[in-house]
C-alpha cells in the first residue's frame, strides 16, 4: 500500500535575518532598481528610495516609545503608508496586526482585544475623516477627552496611541486624541532604529493575520519574521520564476495571500521582484486594471477567481492587450478545470497556476507551477507542495494516514507554518499536534505524483446514515449545469439519518428543480443527491470574502421552517 505522503526539497540554504536586515541588504545589492508602484498614488519606490521612507517611519515608532513585541494595528488599504509602516514596525520589533480598512467599530474593537494592540494607525482614503472619528469614537468614548498617545480606556485596556495618516500634507487635521502622523517630533535617529533592529528575533512575530472565520469566529494567526524571508527565497525552482520581474497585484495586502504571495517578493535576493498594485481598495473597475497591466508591462498576475472571471468578460467586449503577461496566479477558491482552460485560451496566458494554502500555513503549502503533461494534474489538481514542506492525508476519524487517492484531511509539515493563534494556546494545539503538523481542517486527496486534489472543508463533511459525503463534489457537480453559477453544499440536522444534504444556488436563469434532480441522477449516487434546492441571490461571507456554510445551514433551517408553518 503507497500511503498519502509527499515532500519537497530545496537547494537553497535557510538565512537566518529579520525582515529588517533583509530590506537592507536588498537595498545594498539593488539601491537604484524599482520594486513598488502604486498607481492610485502614482507614486514609485526603489529599493534605496523605499529604505528612505521605512526607516523614517521606524524613527517616528521609536519616538512614540513602542517596545519590541507590541502590536500596531493597521488600518490603511493597499497604500505606500501601508507598506512603510509594514516593513518600519518588523524593523523595530512590532508586531504588524493586519485590519481589514472596511471593517466596522464593533468588528475592529474585537481584532483589537484579541491582538492587545498598544497602536492603531488609520487615514481618510476609506472613509472621511469625520467618519473613521464616529467610527473612533463608537469604538472608545473616552478618545475625545484624552491627549494624543494618552489613552485610558477600561474598555481597550492595551491601546495607547491612535495615529492618523495624512495623504494631503496641505490639510490641517486636528483630532482630540489622534496624532497626525507628520506632525510627530521626531526623537530618534538611524543609529537608534538599528541599535533596535539588532534586538528583534528571526524566530519572533512579526505580523498577525485573522483567519477567514467561514467556520466560527475569526483567530489571530502569528506569522515569524523567519517564515517571510525564508518564505520567499525557497520558492524558487519552476520555469514559472523568470515571469515574476513585474507583479500585478490587485487584491488586498491586509491578507496573507496578498502580503506574503506579493509585497514581500521585494525582499527576495535570489529574484528581486517589482510589485505593482492598481488600486489602494479592491473596485470592479475592471477596465483600469487592463490599462495597469498593459501600461506597467505586467508579466505576472495574482489574483481571485473573481477578478478573473471579470477581465475575461470585459475582454470579450474590448479591445485587451496583455502581450506581457505570462502568468497568472490563482487562489482563494478553487475552480474548475473549465475555468483555468478558459482563462488560457482568453487571455492567451502561458502559464495558470493554483496555489493551495491558508493564512495558518504560511501562505502557500501546494502550487501547480510545475508543468505536467497530464490534463488532470494540470487542471484539476492544486499542485505539489512546495520546497521544504510535507504534507500527507490522513483520516478524519481515526488520524491515520490513508493509501493514495483516498479522501482525508490535508496535513502539512514546514518551517512555513504559523507561530501559533495569538494568545489562545489551546486553539493553537486544536490544529497543530505534538510532532508539529497542522491539520489544515480541509479535505484532499495525494496521486502517486505528490499531487494534491482539494475536496472542501471537514466542517463542510456531511454524514448521512453513517455515510461520509463530500460537498465540493456536489457542488463540482451542480456547476457543470449550464443554469447554475454558483453552488453551496451543506448538512442540516435529521432526527433519522443524523444529517441530511441541501443546497443554495446562484442560477443564471429559471430552472426546476426537478430538473436540476434529473441531471444529478445522471452524475452522483443516490445519498449525495440533496433533499432541499433553493434559489438564492447571494451567499452570506466573511469580511475575507469567504462563504459561510453555517450560515446558509442555518438560513436553509429558518426557510424550511417558514414553508412548513404557510403549508
Amino acid at each position: 500500500m503507497f500511503k498519502s505522503y509527499y515532500h519537497n526539497t530545496s537547494a537553497e540554504p535557510f538565512v537566518y535575518r529579520n525582515v529588517g536586515e533583509q530590506l537592507d541588504l536588498m537595498c545594498k545589492e539593488y539601491p537604484d532598481r524599482e520594486c513598488l508602484v502604486f498607481c492610485a498614488e502614482k507614486k514609485r519606490f526603489t529599493y534605496a528610495a523605499l529604505h528612505n521612507d521605512v526607516t523614517k517611519f521606524a524613527q517616528i515608532l521609536l519616538s512614540l516609545g513602542f517596545d519590541v513585541g507590541d502590536r500596531l494595528g493597521v488600518w490603511l488599504p493597499t497604500t505606500s503608508e501601508n507598506i512603510c509602516v509594514t516593513l518600519a514596525a518588523a524593523k523595530v520589533g512590532l508586531i504588524k496586526v493586519n485590519l481589514n480598512p472596511t471593517l466596522t467599530a464593533r468588528e475592529l474593537k474585537d481584532f483589537l482585544l484579541l491582538s492587545g494592540c498598544r497602536g492603531l494607525i488609520f487615514q481618510k482614503q476609506v472613509k472621511s475623516v469625520d467618519d473613521c472619528w464616529s467610527q473612533l469614537n463608537i469604538l472608545s468614548a473616552t478618545l475625545q477627552s484624552c491627549e494624543p498617545g494618552d489613552l485610558r480606556d477600561p474598555d481597550l485596556p492595551s491601546l495607547q496611541h491612535v495615529i492618523l495618516v495624512s495623504q494631503d500634507e496641505q490639510i490641517e487635521y486636528s483630532v482630540p486624541g489622534v496624532h497626525v502622523l507628520q506632525k510627530i517630533m521626531v526623537t530618534s535617529s538611524p543609529e537608534d532604529v538599528l541599535e533596535r533592529q539588532n534586538l528583534v528575533e528571526c524566530e519572533s512575530p512579526a505580523c498577525i493575520f485573522f483567519t477567514s472565520g467561514t467556520t466560527g469566529q475569526p483567530k489571530a494567526s502569528a506569522i515569524s519574521h523567519f517564515t517571510i524571508v525564508n518564505e520567499i527565497n525557497q520558492s524558487w525552482g519552476t520555469d514559472c520564476d523568470q515571469f515574476y520581474e513585474r507583479l500585478c497585484v490587485p487584491v488586498p495586502i491586509y491578507f496573507i495571500y496578498g502580503y506574503m504571495n506579493a509585497t514581500m517578493h521585494i525582499l527576495s535576493i535570489i529574484r528581486p521582484t517589482c510589485i505593482i498594485y492598481p488600486w489602494s481598495l479592491p473596485t470592479s473597475d475592471i477596465a483600469h486594471l487592463t490599462e495597469v497591466i498593459h501600461n506597467e508591462r505586467c508579466t505576472a498576475l495574482l489574483g481571485v477567481p473573481t477578478i478573473l472571471f471579470d477581465l475575461m468578460q470585459y475582454k470579450r467586449q474590448h479591445e485587451c492587450d496583455f502581450k506581457s503577461l505570462q502568468l497568472v496566479i490563482l487562489s482563494g477558491a478553487p475552480v474548475s478545470a473549465a475555468f483555468i482552460q478558459r482563462i488560457e485560451s482568453e487571455l492567451e496566458t502561458p502559464y495558470v497556476a493554483q496555489v493551495y494554502g491558508q493564512t495558518e500555513s504560511g501562505r502557500i503549502a501546494t502550487t501547480s507551477f510545475v508543468p505536467t503533461d497530464c490534463p488532470r494534474q494540470r487542471y484539476e489538481s492544486m499542485g505539489k507542495c512546495v520546497p521544504r514542506r510535507e504534507i500527507k492525508i490522513i483520516d478524519v476519524n481515526s488520524k491515520r494516514i490513508v493509501p493514495l487517492g483516498e479522501t482525508g484531511e490535508i496535513c502539512t509539515r514546514s518551517f512555513h507554518t504559523m507561530c501559533g493563534y495569538w494568545s489562545n494556546e489551546q486553539k493553537t494545539r486544536e490544529v497543530i499536534d505534538n510532532t508539529q503538523w497542522m491539520h489544515t481542517g480541509d479535505l484532499g486527496a495525494l496521486d502517486a505524483d505528490g499531487c494534491l486534489y482539494f475536496r472542501g472543508r471537514v466542517k463542510d463533511m456531511i454524514i448521512r446514515g453513517g455515510i461520509n459525503i463530500f460537498a465540493f463534489d456536489i457542488e463540482t457537480c451542480l456547476e457543470q449545469h449550464d443554469a447554475i453559477q454558483k453552488a453551496q453544499v451543506f448538512g442540516i440536522p435529521d432526527e433519522r439519518l443524523g444529517e441530511i444534504v441541501c443546497a443554495f444556488v446562484i442560477t443564471k436563469r429559471e430552472i426546476d428543480e426537478q430538473e436540476l434532480r434529473i441531471f444529478l441522477q445522471k452524475h452522483l449516487a443516490y445519498f449525495k443527491i440533496p433533499k432541499y434546492i433553493r434559489p438564492i441571490d447571494v451567499f452570506p461571507v466573511t469580511i475575507n470574502g469567504k462563504i459561510q456554510k453555517f450560515k446558509l445551514s442555518a438560513i436553509m433551517q429558518q426557510l424550511l421552517s417558514n414553508e412548513d408553518n404557510r403549508t
